[in-house]
């Protein structure tokens, strides 16, 4: 297959997670004209996870979630992204984090893997690829545009009988292979170019062998970032996206989170000739962050993507203190910047927002422990 030709700009965008927890619809559209000055053209739209489906389709209304966009808004979306000069690339979850599918009664018979953790719709059975059929046309057509994202990362296929007997004297990447083709068979006959999460190559560098060579892979690392596990894929031939994550230890991104983006910033730019078409920086969980907390990074990041660059935190910070609040006072820059370096660490923040009494007792001792080495003031 030839190679698509490249995108005139370098993608520079934001992965928003409508589907963990859909915020009022006002915000999605009030938030487009500042990702347009701070440098965005692109939006990718993660609709589907376990936790919601924040997209109401005709064929599947059963799948909807409370607060979901209808068909008429989303297109509405995209036609205001659009006009700011921001592409909307919908996800399209098509094997892990389903549990908002798999949950529902009439498709509990396709779940895979753990209740909490990793899970997937089951790739060897039919019903499957039918649902697929369905969804994925229907989301391809409001967002329009050059790509669809399939998902495809963090599965558990374990425990599957049906997925065992397909596995029998092949290799231990040959089921997930032959639902990653058929998933790419779906979005191209819908006109568009598939994208997928680059964990499961990074596992099983043998895909880079089968898989077909217009699929866009999205290295994704939030901490450090592995290059030797991410440069196979442009020698193979792929092109690839650098996907940091501005989402720090829940509440507010941190320092750490801003040297992430900066890596990515730095890698995308390196390998811009050998197939990287940008970096797209992710904002996941929302629930478990102060909303507006986020913004001074998000502004940070669209920044540095649009330069290619790291930038002077201290006058970033300074500037965006004048402009976004008006204040020219340099202490409030200062204080911007402060408050992402002294941030709670981690263990402080899952004790105050622990999932079981067991994991209250770790996330304690572990504060405990952080304490004690001096790391919060």
């Amino acid at each position: 297959m030839k190679r698509p030709v490249m995108p005139r700009q370098p993608i520079r965008g934001l992965m928003v997670d409508p589907g963990r927890l859909t915020e009022r619809h006002e915000f999605y559209f009030d938030l487009l004209p500042d990702l347009a000055r701070w440098g965005y053209n692109t939006l990718w739209w993660h609709f589907l996870d376990d936790e919601g489906f924040a997209q109401k389709l005709k064929s599947h209304p059963e799948l909807a979630s409370p607060f979901a966009f209808t068909i008429p808004e989303t297109k509405r979306f995209v036609t205001a992204a659009r006009s700011l000069g921001i592409d909307v690339v919908p996800e399209v979850e098509s094997l892990g984090h389903t549990r908002s599918i798999t949950r529902l009664p009439r498709y509990a018979h396709l779940f895979n893997g753990r209740e909490f953790g990793h899970n997937a719709l089951c790739p060897s059975h039919p019903d499957t690829l039918k649902l697929l059929k369905d969804i994925i046309p229907e989301i391809a057509d409001p967002f329009g545009g050059q790509y669809l994202h399939a998902g495809l990362d963090e599965s558990n296929l374990s425990g599957c009988e049906r997925c065992a007997r397909r596995l029998q004297g092949r290799p231990p990447w040959y089921v997930l292979a032959k639902h990653i083709l058929d998933v790419h068979k779906i979005v191209s006959q819908c006109g568009r170019r598939m994208i997928m999460w680059a964990d499961p190559v990074e596992h099983h560098p043998a895909l880079l062998k089968v898989l077909p060579k217009d699929i866009v892979l999205a290295h994704w690392h939030y901490r450090d970032i592995p290059e030797e596990k991410i440069v196979p894929s442009v020698k193979a031939g792929f092109e690839i996206i650098c996907v940091p994550a501005i989402s720090g230890p829940m509440v507010q991104p941190d320092a750490a989170a801003l040297r992430n983006h900066d890596g990515m910033v730095d890698l995308s730019r390196r390998l811009t000739k050998r197939g990287s078409l940008g970096v797209v920086t992710c904002w996941w969980e929302p629930f478990r962050c102060l909303r507006d907390a986020y913004r001074p990074a998000i502004a940070y990041a669209g920044q540095a993507m649009l330069a290619k660059r790291a930038l002077d935190k201290d006058a970033f910070f300074k500037q965006f203190a004048r402009d976004f609040f008006g204040s020219r006072d340099a202490r409030t820059g200062k204080a911007l910047k402060e408050l992402h370096e002294i941030i709670l660490p981690f263990a402080h923040v899952k004790a105050m927002m622990c999932d079981s009494l067991g994991d209250m007792v770790t996330a304690i001792n572990l504060s405990l422990q952080a304490t004690t080495r001096g790391r919060v003031l």
